[in-house]
């Protein structure tokens, strides 16, 4: 395919074979990251741990130095239960184990491309858990349908099993600690954050967003998450209540685990005008009957511009905005070619390319929150409503806590 994305190859020559990966079994021994001289398939072997569809979950590992660590959440879609009486699911997630391993974008290019010498994270320890539970990372339910079919959204118990695996096998002190999520993953790491952040022990972290602000219709956050089964789970030891009442809200919760680690880097990487996440907004307004299903180009730009505005409260906080609609940059080249100006464009002068501004941040370098276009007021709309920069965000520069 040419044009505005480049050569991007057939799917065919994209989609990952589980059976052509090494692999082992916590069934039958601990997995050793000893034992790993590429990257490995680790299964669970648990009823409690599949995909969607029933099918054998298991984690990826790139081993890699044992005291840097890279959690990395991949993206596809969100599959969640119906707002009504009609017994099932929205189904607009990666259901299989196939699928959900090739969004982890081993091999594609961006953060898992470990022989690019731009790559901040080709001397890390890299674990994934794919992606095809449909609850955000943070599920730990089932859901049935109509025809009496179970669906499984364990997505909760797939992370867990990355991370006690990545807690037993590397250093008990970190020297670099590093979260990242690509678009449902973005979402999932707001939340994984809280707990990881808590538990793990470094010297550096740093928090990664790429391609989810969590802009949701009106009074559909809190049904959805409470309907995943998340609330009594130790993600959630600090918004339980809200939980279970229906009322949380992912803007809350993550200004809150901003503002409890200081020291911890965090960022969101977003298009002025994302278009997956303009389309599922309409998809979940539409499950929920909501006559306002289509959101514009300039209110989803001014609506993650506030967003911001609260989150850039805290000096740990920075942001890197792209110009136009792309969607998610970790597992493409794309990491490599973006720019405040578009996915594939030159860096305006004076800016640095998305990889090299990452790079800065992972280090803790004082980089400054980068968005191309005139400083105005938010809502100020030129065009297509995006070609300014939200004055209140601008400038800001990274600081962190000692």
């Amino acid at each position: 395919m040419q044009g505005e994305l480049g050569d991007i190859p057939p799917i065919s020559d994209i989609i990952l074979d589980p059976g052509s990966f090494p692999s082992c079994h916590l069934s039958e021994s601990d997995c050793s990251i000893d034992e790993m001289t590429e990257p490995t398939l680790v299964y669970t072997d648990d009823d409690k741990s599949v995909c969607w569809n029933g099918d054998k979950f298991a984690f990826l590992v790139r081993p890699g130095a044992r005291d840097k660590l890279m959690f990395f959440l991949p993206g596809g879609g969100a599959c969640y239960e119906m707002p009504v009486l009609l017994p099932g699911a929205v189904p607009t997630c990666f259901t299989d184990f196939k699928m959900a391993l090739t969004a982890t974008g081993l091999g594609l290019g961006g953060v898992m491309d470990f022989e690019d010498s731009r790559n901040a994270f080709k001397e890390f320890t890299v674990v994934s858990p794919p992606y095809c539970s449909g609850g955000a990372h943070i599920a730990n339910t089932t859901v049935g349908s109509a025809l009496g079919s179970t669906k499984y959204s364990y997505g909760y118990n797939n992370n867990n099993y990355a991370f006690t695996w990545a807690q037993r096998n590397l250093e008990p002190s970190l020297k670099n600690f590093v979260i990242m999520g690509s678009s449902a993953g973005s979402l999932g790491t707001s939340v994984w954050s809280d707990f990881l952040l808590g538990v793990l022990t470094y010297d550096k972290a740093t928090v990664i967003m790429d391609s989810y602000m969590g802009v949701f219709p009106e009074n559909t956050q809190g049904p959805i998450v409470k309907n995943f089964g998340a609330c009594n789970l130790p993600l959630m030891q600090h918004a339980r209540a809200k939980c279970e009442a229906g009322e949380f809200y992912l803007q809350d919760f993550q200004e809150e685990v901003i503002a409890r680690y200081p020291r911890v880097a965090f960022t969101h990487v977003q298009c002025k005008s994302d278009v997956v996440q303009r389309a599922f907004y309409k998809t979940v307004a539409l499950a929920y009957f909501k006559p306002d299903f289509y959101i514009t180009e300039r209110t989803f730009y001014k609506q993650t511009n506030e967003m911001m505005q609260r989150y850039n409260r805290h000096p740990n906080y920075v942001a890197y905005y792209v110009d136009g609609w792309f969607h998610t940059f970790a597992q493409w080249n794309f990491w490599y070619s973006a720019s405040i100006a578009g996915q594939m464009s030159d860096a305006p002068e004076g800016t640095p390319f998305l990889w090299e501004w990452i790079n800065g941040l992972v280090n803790h370098e004082p980089v400054s929150s980068q968005c191309n276009g005139p400083r105005k007021p938010n809502g100020w709309y030129l065009i297509t409503g995006t070609s300014y920069c939200d004055e209140k965000l601008y400038p800001k520069t990274l600081s962190l806590a000692r």
